[in-house]
């Protein structure tokens, strides 16, 4: 044995008795989104549109929003599903939960659905929503604190990690399982799960989310629609400065300039 293959062979001794990471999970985590939003109901008066259409169709309150000084470029941070996807999500687990075990106590509403119903089919659906209305009420709804008051788009699994940690005490998470679901076409959705194994308490309270989001300013339809109005002006624009203003975003980077070559330019912001 030659001296290379002398310490390849001790380098991979030393590696097989080694033992396996455990817990390698989140030890701090923190949530942006922006400082402003709209009303839900608001907004379906200021469109004309039915009652319910954003409120019940989405599942929102309210809708956190950004102009021309944060985009998609400026923050691909988080996302939620709208609340009634989850619903229906909830649902069709459920569905699946029935299809093992048809005789459950729980569905004795749903004795005259078989195997040839799809879940698709709108009547089997609101079964399962109101069959599933309880287990929804006590497993997923206090987790879905900003799905009530945001549209943000990526990442979702990244946000929903930290739902648990302030809708759940610190003594009743430890040791629990958590399902984190990220809706996507094909291959793009995905299923995990976290554990819970340490005291979640100072994540708590350093992130005070709950009162972070109850804080947010509710702001006109008007002043949205402007804001929308800017950034479609100047979508993919080149030599643009930003011209909305900072008073409702976080002490974050934010959009300064962009260039005549696209090149975009931020500054650290301060709340004015």
């Amino acid at each position: 044995m030659n001296r290379w293959e002398w310490s390849a062979s001790a380098q991979n001794a030393k590696m097989a008795i080694l033992p396996r990471p455990k817990n390698v999970g989140v030890l701090a985590m923190d949530m942006y989104f922006p400082l402003r939003c709209i009303s839900e109901a608001e907004l379906e008066d200021y469109n004309g549109v039915s009652r319910g259409k954003y409120t019940i169709g989405l599942g929102q309150e309210f809708m956190a929003w950004a102009d021309d000084r944060e985009d998609i470029n400026s923050f691909a941070l988080n996302g939620t599903p709208y609340g009634k996807q989850t619903v229906k999500g909830h649902a069709r687990m459920l569905y699946n939960d029935f299809l093992a075990d048809p005789g459950a106590p729980q569905f004795a509403a749903a004795h005259a659905i078989d195997y040839s119903m799809s879940p698709m089919e709108k009547h089997v659906e609101k079964l399962f929503i109101e069959i599933g209305k309880p287990s929804f009420t006590e497993k997923v709804d206090p987790t879905m604190a900003c799905s009530g008051a945001s549209a943000i788009s990526t990442r979702a699994r990244s946000m929903l990690v930290s739902h648990p940690c302030f809708s759940v005490a610190p003594a009743d998470l430890l040791g629990k399982r958590a399902s984190l679901y990220a809706f996507g076409g094909g291959c793009a959705a995905s299923f995990f799960h976290t554990q819970s194994v340490g005291d979640t308490s100072e994540i708590r309270q350093r992130m005070d989310l709950l009162n972070r989001l109850a804080s947010m300013k509710v702001v006109s339809c008007k002043e949205f629609t402007e804001g929308l109005h800017r950034r479609e002006l100047h979508s993919n624009a080149s030599s643009y400065t930003p011209v909305g203003s900072g008073r409702h975003i976080s002490p974050v980077p934010l959009l300064h300039s962009v260039d005549d070559k696209f090149r975009r330019r931020y500054v650290r912001h301060r709340i004015e």
